[in-house]
């Protein structure tokens, strides 16, 4: 999925998380979004997500304008076509596994693929751990299932907001090693916030947001 966004503006009282922000993310690129807390990292995530509505601008996902959908539209085309993942991993404590990832598919137009579903759990290695609560994995292992979620529904594109941050280091690689499989293999988008340089490292693509503006254009050959 093409990504771009055109002057996006958005402020918090007499905070601008977002000033005039232009960006275009390439089509299955793996791209790290980096920058000191306040830059305006998550908000540019929301935005792209069409879960809050900027000031100014505009945010097209391919040729549909997030910024001229209604709530319902917009929670429907998330549905259909966006996967998210947290630091906090986003999953309902009440409920196994597996019953997680049933409830990921009850929204939106998509069609449950039982074929994709078993290759995307051995894929992420969940199988072991699919009749077990949260609460009874650690971090890496909740942030894999929280993964297995979004990648069920076959998104176009996955918005990543600090997967690692809860994480020990080997974790964190593995995590990485799972991202990177999402944007290889099966040519996601990917659009990640991180504070970690060694993690954007390992993307196509970093981009720095200083006081809410593209600052700086990286690549991993250049950071290197």
């Amino acid at each position: 999925m093409l990504v771009r966004t055109e002057n996006l503006t958005k402020s918090y009282g007499l905070t601008r998380a977002l000033d005039h922000c232009s960006l275009r993310f390439t089509d299955g690129q793996f791209t790290a979004v980096i920058g000191r807390s306040g830059s305006g990292k998550s908000t540019l995530l929301k935005m792209i997500a069409g879960l809050e509505k900027p000031d100014l601008g505009t945010v097209l996902l391919d040729h549909c304008n997030m910024t001229e959908l209604s709530e319902e539209k917009a929670a429907l085309f998330r549905a259909d076509h966006i996967g998210f993942v947290f630091q906090f991993f986003a999953l309902v404590s009440i409920c196994i596994i597996q019953e997680n990832l049933s409830l990921i598919q009850e929204t939106g137009t998509f069609l449950r693929d039982t074929d994709w579903e078993k290759e995307i759990i051995d894929r992420t290695g969940i199988r072991p751990f699919l009749d077990k609560f949260p609460h009874e994995l650690s971090g890496g292992q909740q942030q894999r299932a929280a993964i297995t979620a979004a990648l069920i529904r076959k998104p176009d594109l996955i918005l990543v907001d600090e997967p690692t941050g809860n994480l020990d280091r080997q974790s964190g690689i593995e995590i990485m090693r799972l991202l990177k499989l999402c944007q290889s293999e099966l040519g996601i988008t990917v659009i990640m916030v991180t504070h970690d340089l060694d993690l954007a490292k390992q993307t196509d693509r970093i981009v720095e947001l200083r006081d809410g503006k593209p600052w700086l254009y990286e690549t991993t050959d250049t950071m290197d």
